[in-house]
């Protein structure tokens, strides 16, 4: 599903979506493009929860630790309403980059 490349990668079991994140992001994380709403989110392993700010499909995961739970891979657990879905109107530039005219034409288009 969502691509979180700046955090690292997911997986996903009925509805929920597991964030394995190799690179910690600090106090905040933000994840987009998910058409879910998340119920819930807690850190595996430490059993803390997560605050969720979400706002369309901007989704903020706050108040996180500073520093890794696990330095080699912590993982989040979002509760969703349903099997995770990525919102349609997400655009994945690395596929259109695999076409450079298309690539072109999405950079160029009017907003």
């Amino acid at each position: 599903i969502l691509d979180v490349n700046t955090l690292g990668r997911t997986s996903v079991k009925g509805s929920a979506l597991y964030l394995h994140i190799l690179y910690w992001p600090g106090r905040e994380a933000t994840v987009y493009g998910l058409a879910n709403r998340v119920r819930s989110a807690r850190i595996l392993g430490t059993n803390k929860r997560v605050r969720v700010l979400q706002e369309g499909l901007h989704i903020r995961l706050v108040d996180l630790p500073a520093r890794a739970p696990d330095p080699a891979c912590t993982v989040i657990k979002l509760n969703l309403d349903g099997p995770p879905k990525e919102d349609s109107s997400v655009v994945h530039l690395w596929d259109l980059g695999k076409d450079l005219h298309s690539l072109s034409a999405w950079a160029g288009r009017p907003e």
